[in-house]
């Protein structure tokens, strides 16, 4: 890689070695006048967008290993110790259930980690669902007996797909999820367990 960009809090920079050139940037600086001085070097674009992707590639790597700690550390214990009994989650609006319930079952996998669940809850409603609305909802399903819980990995039981596919049918997205929230409110969930 003829540029390798290196990040410093805000600002950034940039060295290109040999056989492409010796230079390095005299100071930290914003990646615009970076990315000028780089081209005033004489340097490719092809040569800086091949850095940039690199350190673009470096730092969603690193952001998702503190994403999945996050996670793994902060989020699931508090999701398993509702689902064991050991923590009193507070209650959530009624669409959180149905949101979450729905998740699950537009997911194509039937067992998957905690992680994936909150991707797809946010890709479905452009929100991402705190501990408390998982555990809160998860704990819903698992009184409901649709939810499986196998290591740290989440999905549905086969009942729970079958009662979600008859109570949402046919229509778009965000009207299956509207008739979700409206058979949970309508439908407690069972309290012995």
């Amino acid at each position: 890689m003829p540029v390798k960009f290196i990040q410093h809090g805000g600002l950034w920079t940039a060295e290109v070695t040999p056989p492409h050139g010796q230079w390095h940037s005299p100071q930290p600086s914003v990646i615009g006048r970076l990315l000028e001085a780089l081209r005033s070097e004489g340097l490719r674009e092809t040569d800086i967008d091949e850095g940039l992707r690199e350190v673009t590639k470096a730092l969603q790597e690193a952001a998702d290993i503190k994403r999945q700690k996050y996670w793994d550390d902060e989020i699931l214990p508090k999701v398993k110790a509702a689902l064991a009994g050991t923590y009193e989650v507070p209650p959530q609006p009624p669409f959180t259930e149905a949101w979450l319930a729905y998740t699950l079952f537009d997911m194509m996998e039937p067992l998957v980690p905690l992680r994936d669940v909150v991707d797809t809850a946010d890709a479905l409603n452009h929100a991402t669902p705190n501990a408390d609305e998982i555990a809160w909802a998860f704990l819903m399903m698992m009184r409901r007996g649709w939810l499986v819980e196998k290591d740290d990995l989440f999905g549905l039981t086969d009942e729970g797909r079958h009662a979600i596919r008859d109570i949402v049918g046919e229509a778009g997205m965000y009207d299956q999820m509207k008739r979700l929230e409206d058979w949970t409110q309508q439908h407690s969930p069972r309290r012995d367990i």
